[in-house]
């Protein structure tokens, strides 16, 4: 996967973020790590717009450092950013506070229900918890 790639998954996953959360102004400076995708793009919240851009961000308030993969999966609200910092997934420098805002503009994870149930199987053998899965 290339950078270009991986720039084009953080921002899709962004996409029904709402900005509006946030106050005032903020600059994320993101460094990709991944081996093969390594670069360097930012998310910036100003006048209540996102952008989300390929490019360094020199007035950054904070660099977060992660795999594309990592920060599509909080983006996504799959991963919780708390969680992700806890545990070393992201590497923030700078302004923790402000990379915290980044919170707001994770967009709520949704499930959908299973389109079809299974019955039950004989009292002798209890029916498995099974989860949906995605048709191929």
């Amino acid at each position: 996967m290339t950078f270009i790639e991986a720039y084009e998954k953080i921002k899709a996953a962004m996409e029904k973020s709402n900005p509006a959360e946030i106050q005032g102004h903020l600059a994320i400076q993101v460094n990709i790590n991944d081996s093969d995708a390594q670069g360097i793009m930012y998310i910036e919240v100003k006048d209540g717009a996102l952008y989300v851009e390929p490019y360094d961000y020199v007035d950054h308030d904070a660099i977060l450092t992660a795999s594309y993969k990592d920060v599509v999966r909080v983006m996504g609200g799959r991963l919780g950013y708390d969680k992700a910092v806890e545990n070393g997934v992201f590497s923030i420098e700078g302004n923790a506070e402000k990379a915290a805002e980044l919170k707001k503009l994770v967009v709520k994870a949704t499930r959908k229900p299973c389109a079809k149930k299974t019955e039950c199987e004989t009292e002798e053998k209890p029916a498995k918890k099974t989860r949906c899965k995605k048709n191929a």
